[in-house]
């Protein structure tokens, strides 16, 4: 399979939502920036999510339709700022062996990268602050342009913060990595706004999560439809719970396979899998995996998104 068009296909996720409305001169509210604007700052624990997952799940495993997709999405941000602590990991690992030397699992071609963020970050329910370290693996291989070219290798690892906060006036916030490798530092400064800033400090962001589910859905449907009946993704979509429901798992899985021109077996994974834990998501991750099959497996193509949750 074409490389270029497999790093297309798996491709980070992007989802932009947008809200807004208009008021007229007569009916405008002029928001002073000050403390008094806190109460929106609303980090209780809801309900909404546990009693829906509780009314629906009956059962210790139980397929999932699309009806019940539907009522899973409405209210699965119900409590997503119930959660002040999570440590985020992101995958990304091209690693085609060169095509000079295929049966050699460690060597690396054009283009190849070996890449990892981890965020451990917590949110203070009192000073509305997010702060954490970050740690950044950096790995590539790219041609130089030498004649002829030659094959450069890099390994960067930085280790860094984060944080989030308003300025004393409440008149800006400021968000920034700042890292030991200053390549990869990075500093927002925005005029401060209440309920944007409350967004900000939301460290679930399930419609991040339910953005990976919806595109693999789709995108797997649909090519479900063009490809050969032999090359088509065999699908799973379960809910599993315990006899209380409390604890549920929401599981998408779906694997194709076909044969290369060397007749090995390449395979392509997706997995998505949901974990809420007495109506909070207690985890997610989002992966994605090319794997070629033979005397050994190797793995080509690996893009991974986990989230951990945590009341402290």
């Amino acid at each position: 399979m074409n490389k270029k068009l497999l790093l297309l296909l798996a491709g980070a996720l992007i989802l932009t939502s947008c809200t807004g409305g208009q008021k007229t001169e007569d009916d405008y509210e002029y928001e002073d920036p000050t403390i008094e604007q806190d109460d929106i700052f609303d980090y209780e624990n809801k309900t909404d999510l546990g009693d829906w997952l509780a009314d629906t799940f009956l059962l210790t495993e139980q397929s999932i339709t699309g009806e019940n997709l539907e009522g899973l999405l409405s209210v699965l941000n119900s409590n997503d700022f119930y959660a002040n602590k999570v440590i985020h990991t992101q995958i990304n690992q091209v690693l085609y062996p060169d095509s000079d030397d295929v049966d050699n699992p460690e060597s690396r071609t054009d283009g190849d990268i070996d890449y990892s963020m981890v965020n451990s970050l917590v949110r203070n329910n009192t000073t509305y602050t997010i702060s954490g370290a970050s740690i950044i693996h950096d790995e590539r291989w790219v041609y130089n342009e030498e004649d002829p070219p030659q094959l450069d290798h890099t390994s960067i690892d930085a280790s860094g913060t984060y944080l989030l906060q308003r300025s004393q006036e409440d008149s800006t916030y400021v968000e920034a990595f700042d890292y030991d490798v200053e390549t990869y530092n990075s500093s927002i400064e925005k005029t401060y706004n209440a309920s944007q800033y409350f967004l900000k400090t939301n460290l679930t962001r399930s419609s991040e999560i339910a953005e990976h589910l919806v595109s693999t859905i789709d995108y797997v449907n649909y090519q479900n439809e063009v490809r050969a009946p032999a090359n088509r993704f065999t699908v799973s979509f379960e809910a599993f719970c315990n006899t209380s429901s409390t604890e549920v798992e929401i599981r998408y899985l779906a694997q194709a396979n076909q044969t290369t021109e060397e007749g090995d077996d390449f395979e392509v994974t997706y997995l998505i899998d949901i974990q809420i834990d007495d109506g909070m998501i207690s985890s997610s991750s989002y992966l994605y995996t090319e794997i070629e099959k033979g005397d050994d497996d190797y793995l080509l193509r690996k893009v991974e998104d986990t989230r951990q949750y945590f009341i402290l």
